[in-house]
């Protein structure tokens, strides 16, 4: 999967392009704590298939909807959650380990259904690896109540996470423009944002159980 990770994001990759997503390898792969400017969806998108790739235990996700393709003008159409790349990753994680969780938090509806013909690929992946019996982790979709929601956004608390392990992460500031930071190693930041979701997000009094899935041999 490596050598394909930024296959079919653009048609035409420009040099700036190459630039950053050379710099996100990088960053990755130097142990030393780091923060890069993310505000393309296509660069997100690199970020998500790089940062799953590299987990290992936790991928913790606060997002609006599950979008499965980004509806902003300059990127309309680019597969987001729908991405193979990103499906493939969370496949190869949730078959991994049974101390592999995966945790998704919407703030709003899913951008798909939880079964039919208009099913989410995420849980159509795993609905497919539970059917198999290759899935070896645990998946949790829930829903925040908006009480909690607009709670959020009254104290400006409501921004978009994605946390992976201790090691990587995506903080999203404003979810219209996009604008966000990619963090690399910075541990004590991120365990910060993964306390919070724990205790806040996915607290079952703030938020609905959607779907919940555990390896029986957990």
């Amino acid at each position: 999967m490596g050598e394909l990770r930024r296959w079919s994001i653009f048609q035409q990759e420009s040099g700036a392009d190459r630039e950053y997503f050379d710099a996100v390898d990088r960053l990755m792969r130097t142990p030393k704590s780091d923060i890069l400017a993310n505000s393309h969806a296509g660069h997100a998108l690199y970020a998500l298939r790089r940062f799953t790739e590299a987990s290992t235990r936790e991928i913790r996700i606060y997002t609006g909807n599950l979008k499965q393709y980004s509806e902003r003008l300059i990127d309309d159409g680019l597969p987001l959650y729908s991405d193979p790349f990103v499906l493939e990753a969370l496949k190869r994680f949730l078959t991994r380990s049974t101390n592999c969780n995966l945790n998704i938090v919407l703030e709003g509806e899913l951008d798909g259904d939880l079964e039919g013909a208009d099913i989410h690929p995420v849980i159509k992946m795993v609905n497919d690896l539970q059917a198999t019996g290759d899935f070896r982790g645990s998946f949790r979709l829930s829903q925040l109540s908006s009480s909690y929601a607009e709670e959020l956004s009254e104290r400006q608390l409501n921004q978009h996470l994605m946390l992976f392990d201790d090691k990587f992460g995506r903080i999203e500031f404003d979810a219209q423009q996009a604008a966000a930071a990619l963090l690399f190693h910075k541990n004590d930041m991120i365990a910060g944002f993964s306390q919070f979701f724990d205790a806040k997000l996915a607290d079952s009094d703030k938020s609905t159980e959607l779907v919940h899935c555990v390896c029986n041999s957990r």
